[in-house]
């Protein structure tokens, strides 16, 4: 993005090969913008910068513009990595980031979104890294929080092209939603979420970013390095979906306390096909989905998400905490 409502992008490419490697980004326009390129040759070991600001030494929005949402692919003759940053300087002061993706596939599962939650609401970017013209289809799971149910969506996109889904109008609005969705298409995708909220008063705003799973990435054992409740004032919510074709009996096991006395209890659940659940880390059992009276107990530790049987799951894990300034993070799950 650049000039988008306030938004603008720089990521960072690292050159993971044995060689210099000679780079080629392709930006493709998604709502709004110009097609560009750029070429450059990065040293063993090095990273360059790209910054589609307006004014900056790289491809941006002089060219791209005057305002460009869209999405970009990078080529190169040594194996590369990348991470993208998304910087609100606007009426959102928020900073989302995510890594690029080295592979893709025809079906992308997202475990969390979200729309009117308490002012959090959920965009997706769907990027066709495919060959042919494809039209994703985007089909949204229960309702874990409301009665709405949300029709499909579609976008057709060319190879190289993305679209941009926000639940935040049309018939999302005045409708809260919590819960997952599938995107499948007949080429090979990528999808990034961004979950955003204004704050209120002086809190936040907020915001933060995941990476679309592939669906043959899950597992019946995942690992969640750090999950917490009342520690100076950050707590974890934990989102686990099924993208197996079976009902899964999961248990969430949380390991020793490191910050605290309180020793929670498992949770126990179960997902089927193509939906989630959400376990929040904070306030009463009554309200945050899970077995656990979190109260005023300090919790800093690890967890370990299982399923019974022939599942397959994925989860999300993020961390908050309400208070002035963006303190809005995610990381997934480690599948093993």
């Amino acid at each position: 993005m650049c000039n988008n409502s306030g938004f603008n992008t720089w990521f960072n490419v690292q050159n993971a090969g044995p060689a210099p490697a000679d780079i080629t980004i392709d930006y493709e326009p998604g709502s709004v913008g110009n097609s560009g390129s750029e070429t450059d040759t990065i040293a063993i070991g090095a990273a360059h910068t790209y910054d589609q600001t307006s004014g900056s030494s790289t491809e941006n929005c002089d060219t791209l513009g005057p305002t460009f949402v869209g999405s970009a692919t990078i080529t190169s003759d040594q194996p590369v990595v990348a991470t993208l940053m998304q910087l609100g300087t606007g009426g959102f002061n928020i900073l989302m980031g995510y890594n690029g993706f080295t592979g893709s596939s025809a079906d992308v599962a997202l475990p969390l979104i979200m729309a009117n939650n308490s002012s959090f609401y959920t965009g997706m970017q769907i990027q066709n890294t495919g060959g042919g013209s494809t039209t994703a289809t985007v089909d949204y799971g229960d309702n874990l929080a409301g009665a709405y149910a949300p029709p499909n969506e579609t976008c057709i996109l060319d190879p190289g092209e993305s679209c941009t889904l926000i639940q935040n109008s049309g018939s999302w609005t005045g409708n809260l939603y919590v819960g997952s969705a599938s995107v499948s298409a007949s080429e090979d995708l990528v999808v990034i979420v961004n979950q955003v909220s204004t704050g209120s008063g002086t809190k936040g705003p907020f915001g933060t970013a995941y990476e679309g799973f592939d669906p043959s990435a899950g597992s019946d054992d995942i690992s969640v390095a750090l999950v917490m409740a009342n520690n100076s004032g950050y707590y974890t919510g934990i989102q686990t979906m099924n993208v197996g074709g079976a009902a899964c009996d999961v248990v969430i096991d949380y390991g020793p306390n490191t910050g605290g006395a309180f020793n929670p209890v498992n949770e126990s659940f179960s997902i089927d096909p193509g939906q989630s659940k959400t376990i929040i880390q904070n306030g009463p059992a009554a309200s945050n989905g899970g077995a656990n009276d979190w109260g005023t107990s300090k919790y800093v530790g690890a967890a370990e998400i299982t399923g019974t049987g022939s599942c397959s799951l994925v989860a999300i894990i993020n961390q908050f905490a309400n208070l002035s300034g963006d303190n809005f993070f995610t990381y997934v799950g480690y599948n093993h």
